[in-house]
């Protein structure tokens, strides 16, 4: 966190989500948040109340479910109160790994 709010112009951080709840991540946002800057987290893929993960249940973040191409929730997005907003998330791993496939083709060459 350190390097987030020392001076930086950087003013939101994509999280990673699904850690069981822990009070350290919720102090974590509450700090960037008092120094401007925004946690954007996944409300995590276990289909149970995101209020009961962190970073997800913090109040200090935006909070993101999961939604199919036809806008409905995603089977196995959590969901509950603590969700903010839902996108369309179901084709994502596929667009990550065709964007990472280059930088894995350079990797794997001998």
């Amino acid at each position: 966190m350190g390097w987030c709010t020392g001076g930086q112009t950087l003013r939101s951080l994509p999280f990673l989500a699904g850690f069981p709840t822990k009070r350290s991540l919720d102090i974590f946002t509450e700090r960037m948040n008092e120094a401007g800057v925004i946690g954007v987290v996944p409300t995590g893929n276990d289909h149970s109340n995101a209020c009961e993960a962190s970073p997800a249940r913090s109040l200090h973040v935006t909070t993101v479910g999961n939604s199919d191409i036809d806008e409905s929730v995603w089977h196995n997005s959590n969901i509950g109160p603590c969700v903010d907003l839902f996108a369309r998330t179901s084709l994502l791993l596929a667009s990550l790994f065709a964007a990472a496939l280059p930088l894995l083709r350079l990797l794997l060459v001998d």
